[in-house]
């Protein structure tokens, strides 16, 4: 699909140290992922949450802490409502609360449980959800 495209050329972008096309590429496949999750979530949901950590994680590396935390949090938020665990969620857990700390803001309070629930060291299932919609 395109957004996949699109996210292929911005792990090459980035690897090459191109960031600046890679956070162009990258935020026009979460674009694409968005529109594809909002059709399709139990398709796309977990890609849309994989671009916009891979976003964040080229922030950080760019040295925009601001805009990484605000695109790891949404990452954290998607994985918060998957089945199952996402893999990476520990490594964007520690990123976000690494962004947050850098520019002195506190992670979001609805992200609590879910935080400390990646943290345990064996974790059974997923914390419970009020049931609120993800803006």
């Amino acid at each position: 699909s395109f957004a996949v495209a699109l996210t292929n050329m911005a792990v090459s972008q980035r690897k090459v140290g191109r960031r600046h096309e890679a956070i162009e590429s990258i935020s026009e496949a979460t674009g694409e992922f968005s529109r594809l999750a909002n059709a399709n979530p139990s398709k796309f949901l977990r890609e849309l949450a994989r671009s916009l950590d891979f976003w964040g994680e080229t922030l950080i590396e760019n040295q925009q802490p601001v805009e990484a935390a605000a695109k790891l949090e949404y990452s954290l938020r998607y994985m918060s409502v998957l089945r199952g665990v996402e893999p990476r969620a520990l490594h964007v857990a520690k990123l976000y609360e690494q962004a947050c700390a850098e520019v002195d803001v506190r992670p979001s309070p609805d992200l609590n449980d879910f935080l400390q629930w990646l943290k345990q060291p064996r974790a059974g299932q997923r914390p419970e959800r009020s049931g609120e919609e993800i803006a």
